[in-house]
């Protein structure tokens, strides 16, 4: 047989050897970068460390940061918050790397502050709440201010009250400063200041005319209760009680703070029969007009005058030598009043009410 011997060419061998794939020599080492899951707050700067070696270098984004040659790198919310880090180390001439970790930043919401508590009883243009003497509002801060809270009132620093909801029982204009609770020490402002308003709550007197209440300050839309129902058994600026007991009056159609007046005891007591030809007719006429007929026995019935519930005179003068008495009324405000006959020796006769609508 003949064998024909081909020569061997060593480095060819080691060039393929090469060429088919990198030999990485393997460190004792494992570079870690802490802390792990860093997230600055706004305008805040942190510092990234690993272990001590022999020499350096940090990536951001895979791309080697020039300078960065040391065990720390500082990193700051504006510039590094949103990217990945990773750091080489170098230890008795071998080289390895870390595992990239994330360096990210807090955003927060807008502060705002919304109202709670009892409803306002009007809201004006402008966003001006309005509330009753008594009501209790609320302004609620949103999530996450929890921190370093202040509230104003008036431009006027209130109180420590270092919690995200305020009780507002006082009329003023509110604002307030917070901090997120991830972030105690970046403190933002609400944009706008919000106004409460808490008006006087007018109690009704109920006064007792001829037999008949009525409720003032004047207003036709009086609910009538009867021993503390919760139902009105009449509406109107008086009433004429049928039975004895504690009535009440309360405004019941407007959108202004109301209260209920005190309790008025009615009693029925008997009564004497009254003579009809002794009675002063009174009438409300078209235009603003009195009219009131005079009985034509009541000779001594010489003058007459219209006063308000409080007792003060708005009008005055002489029955004419008619028995019909006429009085404009265009001077006088809506209201209850009082026509009253008076006698030429000075007395008085019974009085009788009148109510007058606008």
């Amino acid at each position: 047989m003949d064998l024909t011997l081909l020569p061997m060419r060593l480095p060819s061998l080691f060039l393929a050897l090469a060429l088919a794939g990198t030999v990485t020599a393997q460190c004792d080492h494992s570079p870690t970068i802490t802390p792990v899951g860093l997230i600055l707050c706004p305008f805040t700067t942190a510092e990234l460390t690993t272990q001590q070696y022999d020499s350096y270098q940090w990536y951001k984004q895979g791309v080697p940061i020039p300078g960065a040659t040391q065990q720390t790198l500082a990193v700051n919310f504006q510039a590094d918050a949103g990217y990945r880090f990773r750091v080489e180390g170098t230890l008795n001439g071998c080289t390895a790397i870390s595992e990239q970790v994330l360096v990210d930043g807090w955003a927060f919401p807008t502060l705002m502050a919304t109202s709670g508590g009892d409803a306002p009883h009007t809201i004006e243009n402008g966003g001006i709440l309005r509330y009753c003497l008594g009501d209790t509002a609320t302004l609620t801060l949103n999530a996450p201010y929890t921190a370093n809270i202040t509230w104003f009132r008036d431009g006027v620093a209130m109180p420590v009250v270092d919690d995200p909801t305020l009780m507002v029982t006082g009329s003023g204009s509110y604002t307030a400063w917070a901090a997120p609770g991830q972030c105690p020490d970046l403190v933002f402002s609400l944009d706008v200041s919000i106004t409460l308003l808490f008006d006087d709550v007018p109690v009704p007197v109920i006064q007792n005319i001829g037999g008949v209440l009525c409720a003032s300050p004047f207003s036709n839309d009086y609910g009538w209760y009867l021993n503390g129902g919760t139902e009105p058994i009449d509406i109107g600026t008086c009433h004429e009680p049928q039975v004895p007991g504690a009535y009440t009056a309360r405004r019941i159609t407007t959108e202004e703070c109301t209260a209920p007046s005190a309790p008025y005891l009615h009693v029925i007591t008997g009564q004497a029969s009254l003579d009809a030809d002794d009675a002063f007719a009174v009438h409300l006429r078209p235009g603003d007009l009195l009219q009131v007929e005079r009985p034509a026995h009541a000779v001594d019935i010489t003058h007459w005058r219209i006063t308000d519930l409080q007792g003060r005179t708005l009008h005055t003068g002489r029955f004419p030598l008619t028995e019909q008495l006429q009085v404009p009324l265009a001077d006088l405000a809506a209201g209850i009043f009082l026509f009253q006959p008076l006698r030429d020796d000075g007395g008085a006769a019974m009085a009788t009410r009148f109510v007058l609508a606008r």
